[in-house]
């Protein structure tokens, strides 16, 4: 059961990036052409990278609609590298839980 429900969980996590990448291209916006108000607007949709004589200096993410400890935590090195330990360990099904948490 393990097997299973990890190959069709690496499928999904697959497919679920394959389309966020498709949905989610990076704006590219000279330094000298642009201004803060339109780099956070564009932000909220899309990532904006902005450069300066062609090569990139900054790179603007939306986080309207987050709260502050969402936003510390998506850009937390130690946050995710947690996130990516848990999903290397077995999981349960949810008969399974139950039944251990019903004992």
């Amino acid at each position: 059961m393990f097997v299973i429900s990890y190959a069709v969980s690496v499928a999904e996590d697959l497919a679920a990036i394959r389309t966020f990448e498709r949905k989610h291209f990076m704006k590219t916006v000279d330094i000298h052409e642009t201004n803060l108000d339109a780099c956070v607007s564009d932000a909220q949709s899309d990532r904006v990278i902005v450069t300066c004589g062609g090569n990139p200096v900054a790179l603007v993410v939306g986080v309207q609609g987050l709260d502050e400890e969402q936003t510390q935590l998506g850009a937390s090195d130690e946050f995710w590298k947690l996130i990516s330990e848990r999903r290397k360990e077995p999981t349960l099904d949810r008969s399974a839980l139950e039944k251990k948490l019903n004992g």
